[in-house]
């Protein structure tokens, strides 16, 4: 399934992408913003990324290998708690510090994080702290819609999760600058935010 050219076009179609100074409150400064939270009032795009969500984690992530589907404040717990369902999977909700605040999750219990986006990949290490040291259960896995390249990726392997991302923010750039939606100059500006 060619999911970086739908997520691409979704992201075009909801107008996620806007080209803006912003301060992010570990990156910086920032030129540009993806909120994915814009697919909530477009339930045709949000059906399709809910869609290609579920296939992505059957086809990526085997069903046997989680318990909980775990959620984050707050974009993240809309995702999961679809996912959760379509998958007949029990939910596990976080806040942003990584603490449980719903869900029975229990010593030994196996928990596939769903969330929108990783950036520096700070919140899910909280996540994983929580679920591995707090708890006793136990994260092997996490799947995001986008990863914006700030690091993230690399910061929550190196704690042995694999995180599995639809697609980059290099990949839908690439696909946006292919059909016309952006032009070089906002290209640039996204390549040149990559970590």
């Amino acid at each position: 399934m060619e999911y970086v050219g739908r997520i691409a076009r979704v992201i075009s179609k909801a107008r996620a992408l806007e080209f803006v100074e912003y301060k992010h409150p570990r990156l910086g400064v920032s030129f540009y913003n993806i909120d994915l939270s814009v697919l909530f009032n477009f339930p045709d795009l949000m059906r399709e990324v809910i869609e290609l969500l579920e296939n992505f984690i059957r086809e990526r992530v085997s069903l046997d290998k989680f318990d909980f589907v775990g959620g984050i404040l707050t974009k993240g717990v809309v995702y999961a708690s679809i996912i959760a369902y379509r998958l007949n999977k029990p939910i596990v909700i976080f806040d942003k510090r990584g603490r449980k605040i719903y869900g029975g999750l229990q010593t030994n219990d196996r928990v596939l994080l769903v969330d929108d986006m990783i950036m520096t990949g700070t919140t899910i290490l909280k996540c994983i702290k929580a679920v591995k040291n707090v708890i006793g259960g136990d994260i092997k896995d996490a799947v995001v819609i986008l990863d914006r390249m700030c690091g993230g990726v690399e910061k929550v392997a190196s704690k042995g999760v694999r995180v599995h991302a639809m697609a980059n923010i290099k990949q839908v750039a690439e696909v946006l600058l292919s059909i016309g939606d952006i032009g070089r100059e906002q290209f640039e500006i996204i390549m040149s935010e990559i970590r």
